[in-house]
């Protein structure tokens, strides 16, 4: 996979936006919300063509992927 981003940091939450350029997904845009806090950043994207997620949740079968990434300290 390989994407081109943009963020809007004004939105709430904030606002990121997948623009693939590479994998099976080229050419369309995946809509996500992310939250940074400290060493940690959450992400939440929608499928491609889906709309944007308002929260931070995923069901089975909402076509979401959520993920916390955390710096490690060296």
């Amino acid at each position: 996979m390989k994407a081109k981003f943009t963020i809007d940091p004004a939105k709430n939450p904030k606002q990121i936006d997948y623009a693939m350029t590479g994998g099976p997904t080229t050419g369309k845009t995946q809509l996500g919300i992310y939250e940074l806090e400290g060493d940690t950043v959450k992400f939440c994207f929608a499928a491609p063509g889906k709309d944007r997620p308002p929260d931070f949740t995923t069901k089975e079968g909402s076509s979401r992927t959520l993920s916390v990434w955390k710096r490690e300290k060296k």
